[in-house]
């Protein structure tokens, strides 16, 4: 095993944590010969420095801290090289720690820029944060009651049809945020609907 290979590897998994399809992918990128960088790869996994299920339990949690959902997560896996049976396991355990409906609404009251006025329930409810309330129930003006989908200026909301077009691009620009943040279509709907209740 070349000690040049081994060197290269070791310099890329100090600066991040990397799967084992990333670190040949790089190696083989450098020009190394083949067998030499599977050999490098099979030794560093002996010895733990290489770990693709240690690798996809950081990467989940930290994509779930970040407002990632699932089916998102799980594109990013398979691209990493990660196999579906490692994938699977991390994944259904971590998420068990997690509730992903609450963890959706969470995302869809950030975007809203909501997040600071309501929290999510244990039962998956948005409750008002009442120190907030509280503390500017004397400041409130009008347009602080109206809905995240309703518009702000006044005319507009006067007129039903323009109403309605705003919170219809609302309600669109929303969804296609928490779907692209990889949450399922069923939970970004239930999540939406609830904001648009508020």
């Amino acid at each position: 095993m070349s000690a040049e290979v081994r060197e290269a590897a070791l310099r890329l998994l100090e600066y991040q944590d990397r799967s084992i399809k990333e670190l040949r992918d790089r190696l083989l990128k450098k020009e190394y010969p083949g067998e030499e960088v599977e050999q490098v790869i099979l030794s560093l996994s002996d010895c733990g420095l290489l770990d693709d299920r240690r690798y996809a339990e950081m990467f989940v949690r930290s994509k779930l801290s970040s407002g990632k959902g699932r089916v998102y997560i799980s594109n990013k896996l398979r691209e990493k090289g990660i196999s579906s049976e490692i994938s699977e396991c991390v994944m259904t355990e971590i998420f068990e720690e997690h509730d992903e409906k609450a963890l959706c609404l969470k995302k869809a009251l950030a975007v809203c820029g909501l997040s600071g006025r309501f929290e999510v329930s244990e039962d998956g409810e948005l409750v008002p944060v009442i120190d907030f309330f509280d503390e500017r129930a004397e400041e409130t003006e009008a347009n602080d009651t109206i809905g995240y989908f309703e518009p702000k200026d006044e005319h507009l909301r006067s007129d039903r049809q323009a109403c309605r077009a705003y919170r219809e691009k609302a309600k669109a620009k929303l969804t296609r945020r928490l779907i692209s943040a990889g949450f399922s279509t069923g939970m970004v709907f239930d999540a939406v609907k609830k904001i648009e209740q508020l």
